[in-house]
């Protein structure tokens, strides 16, 4: 835990400030994961991200992106322009 006033760590209730073992580090961590799966499923950070992209980041790319200029070449229309700015 963190005292915000004071700046400096403060030790949980009944934490005696003893290393952890390589074993119980490990066996932590995976607890940690396996809560997370079992409460977010296995592609939710990947729907999550995809829907950040396509709601917020593709609007941006066309916004800083130069204009596109199209011209095509006449092959059955009577010698009409048809360029396309977008």
């Amino acid at each position: 835990m963190y005292d915000e006033d004071e700046g400096e760590e403060m030790p949980f209730e009944g934490d005696e400030e003893e290393e952890i073992s390589s074993e119980q580090w490990q066996e932590a961590c995976w607890v940690v994961i396996s809560a997370y799966f079992d409460e977010k499923g296995l592609v939710r950070q990947q729907l999550d991200s995809f829907d950040e992209f396509i709601q917020m980041n593709v609007q941006r790319i066309v916004e800083d992106s130069p204009p596109v200029e199209l011209q095509s070449e006449v092959q059955h229309f009577s010698g009409e322009d048809r360029s396309l700015k977008l």
